[in-house]
Order: C-alpha cells, then sequence, then structure tokens
C-alpha cells in the first residue's frame, strides 16, 4: 500500500494527492495526537480538501512557534 501512494519521482509535476498523503504523514510522525485531532482524514470532498491544506497551514503555524524553524510559505 505504501508504494501506491510514495514512488520516487512522484512530485516531478504537480501531484495534489500526492502532497496530501505526504504531509499527513508526516505530520503524524511530529505530532501524532495533535495531528489526528487538527488534520481531516480521509479526505472524501473539496470541502475536506480545503479544510485540510487550512488545518496543515495551522498546524506549521503551531509547530514554527514553538520549535523556531524555518517559515513555511505555500506556493498556490
Amino acid at each position: 500500500m505504501f508504494s501506491v501512494f510514495f514512488f520516487q519521482g512522484m512530485f516531478k509535476v504537480p501531484n495534489k494527492k500526492g502532497f496530501e498523503n505526504s504531509m499527513r504523514y508526516l505530520l503524524s510522525i511530529v505530532e501524532p495526537e495533535k495531528c489526528a485531532k487538527m488534520i481531516p482524514w480521509p479526505l472524501i470532498d473539496k470541502k475536506g480538501e480545503s479544510q485540510f491544506r487550512t488545518s496543515v497551514r495551522m498546524f506549521l503555524m503551531e509547530i514554527n512557534t514553538v520549535s523556531n524553524i524555518t517559515a513555511v510559505l505555500h506556493l498556490y
């Protein structure tokens, strides 16, 4: 199942589903409990996808205030 979502060269072109799966995976490693509460999953419609992006942005802003990492800018 892992290779269905993650494969070599998956970001050579824009890949929305790859981004969503990668971000959820990485955030669930960083803070599993907070990720489960904040990040909506599974994504079944456009509204859920929009809430996902907003939640990821908020999650990253919280991580940045706590750990003082370099700011992450969204480019879309």
